[in-house]
């Protein structure tokens, strides 16, 4: 049987994300990152980590503990990923470009 998360367990499991994006940017930067636009573009500063967070946490196992941890984690995560993948594209493009 699937478990369904109601409202209010998706609200605080999102809150929790949240709230660990906003633990990490002041426990690592030493202040919080504010949203501007800027040159056109919208940096979403430290709400970029918190709705990774959240959605993480949310879609993974609905856990309270989760969602905190992804957002305490969850943009270095994503950026590691990122940086790992155009390693990989790389290092195909060296080994095609040998041959």
């Amino acid at each position: 049987m699937e478990y369904v998360l109601t409202i209010t367990e998706i609200f605080t499991v999102a809150l929790a994300g949240a709230f660990g994006s906003f633990i990490k940017d002041i426990l690592h930067d030493g202040y919080l990152q504010i949203p501007e636009i800027k040159d056109k573009q919208i940096y979403l500063g430290f709400l970029g980590g918190a709705l990774v967070g959240a959605f993480v946490g949310i879609v993974i196992d609905g856990s309270f503990l989760t969602a905190l941890m992804a957002g305490f984690t969850g943009t270095s995560v994503v950026a590691k990923l990122a940086v790992g993948r155009k390693i990989k594209d790389l290092e195909k493009e060296v080994k095609e470009g040998v041959k």
